[in-house]
This record gives structure tokens, C-alpha cells and sequence, in this order.
């Protein structure tokens, strides 16, 4: 069956669109227009802490500390851009997470 980003069946059996600004905003907790690692570990608590810092590491380009939308549009670009013909509707984190499980 075809599960969305959190892994829930659609009642139609499609993935719904994934809202790359969105899930941005979700992450962003304190609404300081940056994610922190902390913000990203907090969203994500079934993700093991280690896959969510190398994600991090891999996403904060200028390695402050934080990810701008900027910064996270251009890695789930990137990661869009890899899937492509398969998972291209996963994004982020939760993209790295579901293909080490399959």
C-alpha cells in the first residue's frame, strides 16, 4: 500500500503532496526561521538521534548551527532530484529514514 510521509495509508491510497515549506515551518519551533538540531530531534523523535545529526551536518551548508528554508529547499531539491521515478514526494529527513528501513 502507498503510505504517506509519517507512514499512514490515505484513505484514497495515495501519497498526498509533500509541502517541502511547510514541513519547514512544522520543524521550525521556535518560528526563528531556522531549524535547530534540537527542533529537528524534537519533530522527529522515532528517527534515532545519529541519522537526524548526519542529516543535519549534510544540510547546514555553512555549518552555524542551524538550517534555513534556503538551505533545506536546496537538499529536498537535491533529494527530490535523486528519487526521482520513486520516493520523489518524500523529503528531508524522513526521506533518508524510509529508504534505510526498506
Amino acid at each position: 500500500c502507498i503510505r504517506d510521509r509519517h507512514g499512514e495509508e490515505n484513505a484514497g491510497g495515495e501519497s498526498e503532496q509533500f509541502d517541502v515549506k511547510a514541513e519547514f515551518e512544522r520543524l521550525d519551533a521556535d518560528k526563528d526561521g531556522a531549524i535547530s538540531l534540537e527542533e529537528a530531534k524534537n519533530y522527529y523523535q522515532e528517527v534515532p538521534g545519529e541519522m537526524i545529526e548526519s542529516f543535519f551536518e549534510s544540510v547546514d551548508r555553512n555549518k552555524d548551527g542551524k538550517v534555513t528554508l534556503e538551505e533545506y529547499l536546496e537538499e529536498t531539491a537535491e533529494n527530490e532530484d535523486e528519487n526521482a521515478g520513486g520516493n520523489a514526494g518524500d523529503e528531508g529527513i524522513q526521506a533518508n529514514v524510509d529508504h534505510d528501513e526498506v
